[in-house]
C-alpha cells in the first residue's frame, strides 16, 4: 500500500490516507480475516470524521475486499462522502466459495480451517470470521438471508431500519467503478465484481441488469447506472493483475477534482488535498524528473477536460507507459506475479525471469543469505569458538539494524519491499563480514596480509560487498545514502566486535565460556586464531601411518 500510495500522490498531487484496522502490521492483517465487518466499518467511520480535511469528500480506491467495505462505509457512514469509488477485484455480491490461502498466511489458513470445521452459517463464525460475512449461495438462500450478518444488510436483499438511507447514499456517489478481471482465481464467481453472479445450477453467467437487486432497484443500483454513473471495466489476468500503465490510467480517469460538489471552490484546500499526506511520504520521490513529468502529464489531462466528475474512456497506454517506465525499476513486462516473479519476503527479492540484467542484480541480494548458510555450516563442522562469536555479532549486527530502522522511519526508495530503508539491513550485514573478515586477518594473520591468498580473499569480499550493495540501489529498493549509512554501520560494528572478541580472548573469557556444558556437549574448541595451517596439519595427520598411536 505504500507504494500505491506514493503513485497515486505523484500523479494527481494529491495527499492519500491508507486505511488502517491497526498501526501494527500484523494486527492489520489480522483483521482483515478475524472481526466483524460492521464494527469496522464504524470505526473507520469514526477515524475518517475526525478529519477535517476529508469533511467536504474524498475519492476513495478499495483493494479487493474493501471495495465492499467502502461502498458499506459509503452506504451507512453520513459523516463521509465519496466522491468517485474505484472497487478492484471487490465482492459485491459476494462469493461461494472460500478464497485460496497463501501457505505461509497463517491467519487465512486458520481462518479456513475454523469455516470448515464450525460452517458458514454458525452464530459463532459470523460474528468473528470476517470472508463469513459476505459468503452467498443462492441455492441457500434461505440460510444466507437468516444468518449472515453483512451482506444481504449492505445490499439491502432484507429489508431493514437502514434501508432507505443505504440506497439514497449510494446514489450520492459521481461514479461507481467496478473492476473485474477477466482471469479471477480468487473471487468466485469472479463476476461478482461487477455485481454479477452465476446460475449455481447450469453454470451460466447472470449479469448485474439481470440480477433481481438490480431490477427491484432496493439498492438504488439501477438508478446510479442509468444516471451514467456506473462504470464497468475489465482487465485480462488474475485477481489484482493489473500493470502499472493500466493502474495510472484508471486513477488519471477517476480521481480528479469533482465539479459538481456544492463546496464553493475557493473553501477547498489546494490542489484537493483532502486527504494528510502519509508519514512515509518520500520528498526525493516527490521531486524526481520522472515524478515531475508524471504531474504535468496529470495536469495536462486534466486541464484538457472540462467535466472532471465525467469519466473519460481508458484507451491507450504507450504515452503514459514512457512516463511510468523511469518511475520504477520493475520491468514494463511484468505483467502477472504467478507468471513472471517469484518473491520471497525474507529477502526482498523479486526475481523477472525475462529480463537478464535484474535477474542479475536480484540474485546479487541473496549473497547474505548464503554467507548466513555458510556461517551455520562452519560453525557445526569445524565447532569453532571464533565462528561462534562472528555469528553472534552477525546476528547483534542484525537486530542493531532493525532498532536504526524503526527509529529512523525512512522510507524505501519508490516504496518497494518490506519495512523502512534507512539504514538497508544488506548493506549492513555486509559491511559487517567484511570489516570482521579484515579486522580479524589484521589482528591474527598480520605477517600473511601482503601474500597473494590474502589479497585475493580480500578483494573476494570487497566484490561480494559491492555486488549486494549496489544491487540494493539499482533495483530500487533503496537510495545510495540508505546503503551507504548500512554498509559503514556494518563496519562498524564488525571492527568494534572483532576488537571485543580479541579482548575477550586475551582475558581468558572465551576459555571459561568453553567450560559452559552446552558448548562442551557439542565439543566446541577455540584453536583456529593460533594455528596458521589448521586444515592443512589436521589433514596431514589423518594420512599418518601414526594416526591410530
Amino acid at each position: 500500500m505504500r507504494e500505491v500510495s506514493e503513485f497515486i500522490h505523484t500523479l494527481t498531487d494529491s495527499d492519500v490516507y491508507v486505511v488502517k484496522l491497526d498501526e501494527n502490521p500484523v494486527l492489520d492483517v489480522r483483521d482483515s480475516y478475524f472481526g466483524t465487518v460492521w464494527e469496522q466499518v464504524d470505526g473507520v467511520c469514526a477515524e475518517l470524521a475526525a478529519i477535517p480535511e476529508l469533511h467536504h469528500g474524498f475519492n476513495a480506491l478499495g483493494v479487493s475486499q474493501g471495495g465492499l467495505f467502502l461502498r458499506a462505509l459509503q452506504q451507512s457512514c453520513s459523516s463521509v462522502r465519496i466522491h468517485n469509488l474505484v472497487t478492484l477485484g471487490s465482492p459485491h455480491m459476494g462469493v461461494q466459495s472460500i478464497p485460496t490461502c497463501s501457505p505461509t498466511n497463517i491467519f487465512c489458513r486458520t481462518a479456513v480451517r475454523f469455516l470448515l470445521r464450525l460452517g458458514f452459517w454458525d452464530a459463532w463464525v459470523q460474528k468473528r470470521f470476517v470472508q463469513a460475512q459476505y459468503y452467498r449461495e443462492e441455492t441457500a438462500y434461505d440460510k444466507y438471508l437468516e444468518n449472515n450478518i453483512f451482506l444481504p444488510y449492505v445490499n439491502n436483499e432484507l429489508p431493514h431500519n437502514r434501508s432507505s438511507m443505504f440506497s439514497s447514499r449510494l446514489q450520492k456517489l459521481n461514479k461507481l467503478v467496478l473492476v473485474g478481471f477477466g482471469d479471477d482465481r480468487l473471487i468466485e464467481p469472479r463476476s461478482s465484481s461487477l455485481f454479477g453472479w452465476v446460475n449455481e445450477t447450469t453454470g451460466e453467467l447472470v449479469p448485474m441488469r439481470e440480477q433481481p437487486l438490480y431490477k427491484s432497484n432496493a439498492l438504488g443500483l439501477r438508478t446510479l447506472d442509468e444516471s451514467g454513473k456506473v462504470d464497468e471495466l475489465i482487465f485480462p489476468g488474475n485477481h489484482l493483475h493489473l500493470s502499472k500503465s493500466d493502474f495510472a490510467k484508471l486513477i488519471l480517469t477517476y480521481f480528479r477534482r469533482n465539479s459538481d460538489d456544492t463546496v464553493d471552490s475557493k473553501d477547498r484546500p489546494n490542489s484537493y488535498k483532502h486527504v494528510k499526506r502519509a508519514p512515509w511520504a518520500s520528498k526525493k520521490l516527490h521531486d524526481s524528473k520522472a515524478a515531475q513529468q508524471l504531474k504535468e502529464f496529470a495536469q495536462k489531462k486534466q486541464k484538457a477536460e472540462n467535466a472532471p466528475s465525467e469519466a473519460a474512456p481508458i484507451t491507450t497506454v504507450e504515452e503514459l507507459d514512457d512516463l511510468t517506465n523511469p518511475f520504477v525499476n520493475v520491468s514494463r513486462k511484468l505483467r502477472t506475479t504467478a507468471a513472471s516473479a517469484f518473491v520471497t519476503v525474507f529477502s526482498h527479492f523479486f526475481y523477472e525471469i525475462n529480463d537478464v540484467y535484474h535477474s542479475l542484480l536480484e540474485l546479487f541480494s541473496l549473497i547474505p543469505q548464503i554467507i548466513g548458510i555458510v556461517y551455520l555450516s562452519v560453525l557445526f563442522t569445524n565447532r569453532e569458538m571464533d565462528t561462534l562469536m562472528q555469528f553472534a555479532g552477525q546476528v547483534g549486527n542484525e537486530m542493531f539494524n532493525y532498532i536504526l530502522k524503526i527509529t529512523i522511519r525512512e522510507p524505501r526508495q519508490h516504496g518497494f519491499g518490506m519495512g523502512y530503508g534507512m539504514p538497508s539491513s544488506h548493506s549492513q550485514f555486509m559491511g559487517y563480514f567484511f570489516a570482521y573478515m579484515c579486522t580479524w586477518c589484521i589482528i591474527y594473520r598480520r605477517e600473511q596480509l601482503k601474500s597473494l591468498v590474502t589479497i585475493a580473499k580480500m578483494n573476494l569480499w570487497a566484490l561480494l560487498c559491492t555486488c549486494v550493495c549496489a544491487s540494493r540501489y539499482l533495483l530500487g529498493f533503496h537510495t545510495a545514502k540508505q546503503v551507504a549509512v548500512g554498509f559503514f554501520a556494518g563496519a562498524i560494528v564488525g571492527t568494534v566486535w572483532c576488537i571485543i572478541v580479541s579482548i575477550l580472548r586475551v582475558f581468558d573469557v572465551l576459555y571459561l565460556l568453553l567450560e559452559w556444558k552446552l558448548l562442551q556437549m557439542f565439543s566446541f574448541k577455540d584453536t583456529i586464531p593460533w594455528s596458521v595451517n589448521t586444515h592443512h596439519r589436521l589433514w596431514l595427520d589423518s594420512r599418518s601411518p601414526n594416526k591410530d598411536d
